[in-house]
């Protein structure tokens, strides 16, 4: 996670912007898990 980091930082991108688009995708899959049907583990 810290080399995707560095990596967005080197490209431009502010840690602001790298941290509120990770939090972005991670609320996208959490709510699409949430979704679907339960599984046993």
């Amino acid at each position: 996670m810290h080399r995707l980091i560095k990596a967005a930082v080197k490209q431009g991108w502010s840690k602001a912007e790298v941290a509120l688009t990770l939090a972005d995708a991670a609320e996208d899959f959490v709510m699409e898990l949430a979704g679907r049907t339960p599984t046993q583990h």
